[in-house]
């Protein structure tokens, strides 16, 4: 199983919109929070971090499954939404914009 973890924390002083892909989830991390994002598959790989002008965004890869957490408490889990072959999910998502 790989697994790859991004902890983000919010130093400034307004809300931080994180992305996830492909499961479409949104959250704001207010000021001075910090979630875990973590994602598993059978296929190797890591997230893709893209920073964008109004926040961030976090690619999953083929066949992740994603677990958000604040601290300890669990915000929310996605299995596997659909199976990705041969590219990422953001070369994927790009393909049929």
């Amino acid at each position: 199983m790989y697994i790859d973890t991004q902890s983000i924390t919010n130093d400034e002083d307004s809300p931080l919109n994180v992305f996830v892909e492909p499961c479409a989830f949104g959250v704001d991390i207010l000021p001075g929070e910090t979630y875990s994002f973590t994602s598993k598959s059978k296929v190797s790989g890591k997230f893709e971090v893209e920073k964008r002008d109004d926040g961030i965004t976090l690619w999953g890869w083929q066949g992740t499954d994603i677990l958000i957490k604040k601290g300890e408490e669990i915000i929310i889990e996605f299995d596997t939404p659909f199976p990705i072959i041969g590219a990422t999910t953001k070369h994927w998502w790009q393909f049929w914009k």
